[in-house]
Order: C-alpha cells, then structure tokens, then sequence
C-alpha cells in the first residue's frame, strides 16, 4: 500500500526547492532537505516531486535528450560504500575511478545547445548563457562558444569558491552558497553581467584517483578523501565511484533512475558553526600551517576540538580572525576542514610576524 508524506512536510521540500532554484534563500539547510527528500523516497519512491530533485524550474525552451542523463544512487557511509564495491568487483584486481561529485546544475553541451539534465529525459535550454560560461578539460579553460569538436559534453555549470566570494561583492548581495548563487544566475531573466564567469567541468576530464577492490580498506578511504580535499576548487556534496572498465559497467544496465556500475558516496550531515579560540602555526618542509583551535562542536557523533585552515592565504582571504564564527566541514565523515567564516563581535588578528621555531621575522 501507497505509504503519503506528511503533508506539511512536502510542502516544506516543495516550498524550499522552489526558493532554491529562483535564486532566493531556502529556509532549511542543504542537510534538512536531503534528509526529507529521503524520507519521501522510502515512503513513496514514484512520488512525481523526486522527479523534480535536482533539476532546474522550466523557464525556458525545453530540450529532449537523445540519451537520458540519469542520475546517481547513492550510499552514505563508508561500509554501504564496502559493500557495493564487493558487489559489483570480479575479482580483487577489479579497477574503480573516484571523481568529485560537483554541487552544481549538472548539463549537457551537445552541437552548439548547452542544456539542463533536467529530469533526465527533458531538460532546458540555456544556450542564452554561453557567452558566460567556460568550458573545464582537464588543465585548459576555453569559452564554451568556441567550443567546436563534435562529441556531447557532460558536466556540471559550477563556481569556484574563490569567484563565489568575489562575485558576492560585484552583486552586492549575499548568495548563501556557491550552487546556489548558479541556480540564481542561470534563472535570471536579463543577462549575466559582464564580470560573471561560471565554469562547466567535464566529468571525464575531472580530477581522477583509481584503486584496486583488493587495496579498498578505511586506510586506503581516508587517503583519497585526503587527495579530493587538497584538490577542492569547487563545491561539491560528495565523490563520484565508478567501475574503469566501461563495458563491464554498461553491462550491468541500468535502473529508471541511475546506472548500475556507478554510485555516488554523499557528504551527508557534515557541517556546523563553531568558535575559533586560537591559531596553532604548525611547522613543516620550510612552511607554516594554520591549525584553528575551535569550541569543540559534534558532526557525524564525533568531537571535534580543532581542524586545518590550509595555509596563510586561507585564512587572508577569508579574512579569518580569533574570535569569528567558523562552519567546519568534516568531508566524507573522516577529514574536517573550515569551509566558510563570519566575523565575530570581538576580533584579533591571528597571522604571525615571527616563526615560532626560528624566532625570524616572516
């Protein structure tokens, strides 16, 4: 029997997609409504809304794809993640491609139209932005427009973490997050001001790790999960694990919803606000690393009391301060991380103007 979400509860995911995508501020955080989208998932799996998730509000002409672009299934822990591996591997030297999973408006650019996956099978043109957007392969960014080879590109419309800062201020408006501000921007009626450049990243093109099922342990995890965080430029809400062996792949088919040979390992109640206490300079390899010391804040049932800002330029370009706000990110539920800051009502400055190891002036 047919099991319906509770009402108020829909209108809640209905409600927040729709300020999503019209480039306004949800009311609930990213988390909230995966957790509801679930719930509705269990409850009701052909529910029309879930056909919705993910996908941009019909403003435009619509596009209907040759190939249906599907999306993903997805797991949230690391033992679901074990399991599908040893499910699908042949054997232990069975390969396996790791690739970000980009928190953006994933698209299609396929002869001169550039389309939104929409649900799958009918998306929306959005040539109309071309002129802004830039086309990510591997390390070559060229506009989209003179884009000219023959094959469908697949990728994600994004902008970086540093562009999403700058382009706050040009706006003068605060975006709450960087997949936000490109629904915003993609759904204007008038044109993208001339300083906006959004990016699409190929998926094949991406930044690629590869492991063996055999080597696949927690160790092995938290070292790709290292590698993805130190390559980070734009957002993302988890880690694509597909089999290298295409025809293998294709030949476990497919589902309505998402491929069989692939899955997506997803971010999932990851963040929180916190306090930074102190800065810790860590010495290492002739450079200094900032390490915050934070009120310690629980993510995932785990503790956290301090977390890595990187280097210097981190924490000048954020304009961090001893005494700010810090929304602490703890990636794959293994590595933490700052991810954004706010000032906070009283400030010291943290940078110092002399090595603690070597007393030299920095």
């Amino acid at each position: 029997m047919e099991v319906a979400m509770n009402p108020k509860k829909l209108a809640i995911l209905e409600r927040n997609f729709e300020l999503y995508w019209s480039g306004r501020e949800p009311e609930i955080s990213d988390q909230r409504f995966d957790q509801l989208v679930e719930e509705l998932r269990k409850e009701n799996p052909d529910h029309p809304f879930l056909k919705k998730v993910g996908i941009a509000v019909q403003r435009g002409t619509k596009y209907v794809h040759k190939k249906a672009m599907l999306s993903l299934d997805k797991v949230y822990e690391f033992k679901d993640l074990e399991k599908w591996i040893k499910n699908v591997a042949r054997t232990p030297d069975e390969q396996f491609d790791v690739q970000f999973k980009f928190d953006g408006l994933a698209g299609k650019y396929s002869h001169g139209v550039l389309a939104t996956r929409g649900d799958g099978q009918i998306g929306e043109d959005i040539s109309r932005r071309k002129a802004n957007i830039y086309l990510v392969q591997d390390i070559y960014t060229i506009p989209l427009i003179e884009y000219s080879r023959g094959e469908d590109v697949i990728g994600e419309i994004v902008v970086s973490y540093k562009k999403f800062e700058k382009y706050k201020k040009i706006l003068e408006r605060d975006f709450s997050n960087p997949r936000n501000f490109v629904a915003g921007m993609i759904n204007r009626k008038e044109a993208l001001p001339f300083d906006i450049k959004l990016d699409f990243v190929e998926y094949k093109s991406s930044f690629t790790r590869t492991f063996k099922a055999g080597e696949f342990d927690v160790r092995r995890w938290y070292q790709i999960l290292q590698e993805f965080d130190a390559k980070k430029v734009y957002p993302t809400d988890g880690l694509v694990i597909k089999l290298h062996d295409t025809e293998y792949a294709d030949s476990l088919g497919y589902t309505e919803h998402h491929p069989k040979g692939s899955i997506a390992f997803k971010f999932y109640g990851t963040t929180a606000w916190t306090t930074l206490l102190d800065v810790i300079w860590s010495p290492g390899k002739g450079s200094l690393t900032p390490v915050a010391i934070i009120k310690p804040v629980v993510i995932g049932d785990v503790k956290i009391s301090k977390v890595t800002m990187h280097n210097a330029k981190f924490v000048m370009d954020k304009d961090i301060h001893i005494g700010d706000e810090l929304e602490i990110e703890r990636a794959g539920e293994v590595i933490p991380h700052v991810v954004s800051a706010r000032p906070g009502n009283e400030r010291k400055h943290c940078i110092p103007a002399w090595c603690p190891v070597c007393h030299e002036k920095l």
